[in-house]
């Protein structure tokens, strides 16, 4: 059987939904599942990367109106399945519609695009019309509407568009990925590594610089958690677009104390070895998000042994707190910096998350586990029919 995945993105930078999908594709496999992915052509680089990581990948060429029509016509002819992932995004609803007009069992993972975070965003008006002009109806003819956590598809059954009788709760399982040979310095371009030291006091944010991520209502909190630890040292990890990094950057370099500068790092980008280096040398994982379907990063740190400071709007809140594996707490800067500083002074829960999170992770997400629910999944699209 085989699937045909869709993607708006497959960029690096596009973070958590492309390492989902990555996962997704490698859970299916061990379920019998061929896969197919086609987007938008991300360049030469990328290209090489994402062969590495899926078999069997089809670009098309990004800007140009029909070529996406155009690259989905006989790939939806011979899918079993297509799996859409995302909403309000061109590619997307061309992918669902193609699949829709082909007669062809659909799938749809809106990866956190029907939360009301999304909506009362940038251009909520446009949002509103494009939802209820292109995207709902296909996901009224979706056999599946595809979510990652419960969270998540809670939220969304406000939406008429929404079913939970057509609703599936898969959430991307946890693959490691070895990193290649010589990749140790894949870092925003300049090479950055962590230093040798270590002063057991270090707090790492893993994201996307966007103001959905949260990154600057952990700045505000920063100055509570040095109070309470002054010697906490902060790793911000993430690229995103230079107008508002730059913003980002000016508020820490103001936070900072004469001569403490160094407390605020500022990695840019980082994969493969960086990344597992900044890991092992955190003692604790924040992430204080408006909105967040799932938190691929989050699972990424859990798997690595760290406790979890998250807001309860981040999809993975409900398992953090049922494993006890960190602190769920509210944004105000006072709760969010004391319940940082109080998991970096906690040693018995970063001992407990060192040896309970590792297994916990591959308990709930691991591979297998996940190809299951995949299988159960694509058999009800199957079920289902033709939109």
């Amino acid at each position: 059987m085989r699937v045909l995945h869709v993607m708006p993105s497959v960029a690096p930078t596009f973070g958590g939904p492309r390492a989902a999908l990555v996962g997704f594709v490698r859970a299916a496999a061990l379920g019998g599942w061929d896969s197919t992915v086609v987007a938008p052509d991300p360049g030469p680089g990328e290209r090489e990367r994402l062969a590495a990581d899926i078999d069997d990948v089809r670009f098309w060429a990004p800007g140009r109106p029909w070529s996406c029509w155009r690259a989905l016509g006989p790939l939806v002819s011979t899918a079993d399945v297509v799996h859409v992932h995302g909403t309000l995004a061109p590619a997307s609803s061309t992918g669902a519609w193609r699949a829709i007009l082909a007669g062809r069992p659909l799938v749809v993972r809106p990866f956190g695009t029907l939360s009301r975070y999304t909506f009362a965003g940038r251009r909520p008006l446009l949002k509103r019309l494009y939802h209820g002009i292109v995207d709902a109806p296909a996901l009224c003819r979706a056999g599946v509407v595809h979510f990652t956590t419960e969270a998540e598809r809670d939220e969304a059954l406000r939406l008429r568009a929404v079913d939970a009788r057509r609703s599936h709760v898969v959430p991307p399982p946890w693959i490691p990925h070895p990193a290649a040979p010589g990749d140790s310095s894949e870092a925003g371009g300049a090479g950055w590594m962590p230093s040798a030291t270590r002063d057991g006091d270090t707090v790492l944010f893993l994201a996307r610089l966007d103001p959905k991520k949260g990154v600057e209502r952990l700045l505000g909190a920063w100055p509570v958690v040095r109070q309470r630890r002054p010697g906490a040292r902060l790793i911000i990890a993430g690229s995103g677009p230079a107008r508002y990094r730059d913003r980002v950057e000016s508020r820490a370099a103001a936070l900072a104390a004469p001569g403490t500068g160094d407390r605020i790092e500022f990695t840019g980008f980082v994969t493969g070895s960086a990344k597992a280096a900044l890991l092992a040398r955190a003692d604790v994982f924040v992430l204080p998000s408006h909105a967040e379907n799932f938190g691929v990063a989050v699972l990424e740190a859990l798997a690595a042994g760290l406790p979890v400071v998250v807001t309860p709007e981040v999809g993975l809140a409900g398992f953090v707190r049922e494993h006890g594996l960190g602190r769920v707490t509210s944004a105000d800067p006072l709760a969010l910096g004391c319940a940082l500083a109080d998991a970096l002074g906690n040693a018995e829960m970063r001992a407990r998350c060192r040896t309970r999170g590792p297994s916990a992770v591959a308990d709930v997400f691991g591979a297998e586990v996940v190809a299951r629910a995949l299988g159960r999944m694509y058999e009800a699209a199957l079920a289902a029919g033709c939109p």
